[in-house]
């Protein structure tokens, strides 16, 4: 599986975008751990899939920076409790990383991620990990965002003289 991830993380490497292709390969990972889970019979728990898919990619994601970025001394960390460590933000392509978080948050809210493209992937995570928003809430919200363009507005207005201006036709009336 470990080759599958590092095939994936040089593909987007080498487009410098996101593919589907390396998507692909990345979510038969994700596919393959959630098999695995069910033929053994034990009820693994969303999180703990997510965890596995998550430490499968860490195999692949240290060989590919030990392979490309070995001889780099900006590769590593070199100060704090990461001292030493692969900067796997830094130097991971965007598009991978972002690939394979959108699996992993997948795989924790307990979804079927098979056949699935990121865009929709993302789309049902949303839609299963999102609660509707009661009235109340969204009045509470409504107010807030009001009462911040109210004051962004009367600040705009003191800036210009315009509040004071209008202060001040209203008192000689």
């Amino acid at each position: 599986m470990s080759d599958s991830v590092f095939g994936s993380i040089t593909k987007y490497a080498v487009s410098g975008k996101a593919s589907t292709e390396a998507f692909g390969e990345l979510r038969d990972v994700a596919v393959s751990l959630i098999k695995s889970a069910g033929q053994s019979g034990v009820r693994v728990e969303p999180q703990e899939l997510a965890n596995d898919f998550n430490e499968c990619c860490h195999e692949a994601e240290v060989e590919f920076m030990e392979i490309n970025y070995a001889n780099d001394p900006d590769a590593k960390h070199t100060a704090g409790k990461r001292n030493g460590q692969w900067k796997f933000r830094t130097f991971l392509p965007g598009a991978y990383s972002s690939a394979k978080t959108e699996l992993g948050k997948g795989l924790e809210a307990g979804l079927d991620v098979e056949d699935k493209a990121k865009s929709a992937l993302t789309k049902e995570r949303k839609a299963a990990t999102t609660t509707p928003e009661t009235d109340g809430e969204k009045i509470t919200r409504l107010t807030t965002a009001l009462k911040r363009a109210i004051a962004a507005v009367s600040e705009e207005g003191d800036r210009r003289g315009y509040r004071q201006a209008a202060i001040s036709s209203l008192t000689t009336q």
